[in-house]
């Protein structure tokens, strides 16, 4: 997931962020519908990693799109609303994982997820747009990936970048380890059960 958002950005910068996007949910589908027909542990966590290589596009190419579109200022205000969303929907999704638990089977949240990107897929093919007008040229001159490589080692050597990256790094890092380890910590030994768990990570949030 973390990797992938570093190989996003470079390829929609060169070869636009429609193909990308939509490279990126047929990742994901295939990851949905291999958690949904495996049958072992090994073939889950494939399933897993491919669902991560896919997701981490919406991250990355969400925030290229809309410096396309918007200016400065219209900019802000609408990823100031999709990071409200994006907490809405982190806190919300283990309580709605849990009911869908109850009436079917962990299964049915990766169905759901399947036909969720499976749509997006579809809805992105016809009515998003190519919103980079301005794609670099790869034709001519060194290679793509020596030019992203030499591009990451500028980015790298500027202290501001690595501060500001570590500072968020750390408190995304916070989030994922309390998102990671709390489920087990609530639910050991069977003392309470996901439902219990999702209303009160909803809680917190709200």
């Amino acid at each position: 997931f973390a990797c992938m958002q570093c190989v996003y950005g470079p390829l929609s910068d060169n070869y636009g962020r429609k193909i990308n996007i939509l490279i990126s949910l047929c990742i994901g589908v295939v990851g949905n519908l291999m958690c949904v027909m495996t049958g072992s542990v090994m073939g889950l966590l494939v399933g897993r990693v491919l669902q991560g290589a896919g997701t981490a596009a919406s991250v990355t190419l969400s925030r290229s799109v809309m410096r396309d579109l918007y200016s400065h200022s219209e900019h802000a205000k609408y990823a100031s609303l999709i990071g409200l969303l994006s907490v809405g929907i982190l806190t919300s999704a283990p309580l709605l994982g849990a009911y869908i638990e109850k009436i079917s089977s962990w299964r049915g949240s990766f169905t759901l997820l399947l036909v969720y990107s499976a749509v997006l897929c579809i809805l992105t093919y016809y009515f998003l747009p190519e919103t980079n007008k301005n794609r670099e040229d790869v034709s001519s001159g060194e290679s793509f990936f020596l030019k992203t490589f030499k591009s990451y080692i500028k980015l790298l050597s500027s202290k501001r970048v690595v501060y500001f990256s570590c500072c968020s790094g750390a408190a995304y890092s916070g989030v994922v380890l309390f998102l990671a380890v709390t489920p087990f910590l609530v639910t050991h030994n069977g003392a309470y059960d996901a439902l219990y768990y999702g209303k009160l990570l909803l809680f917190l949030a709200i």
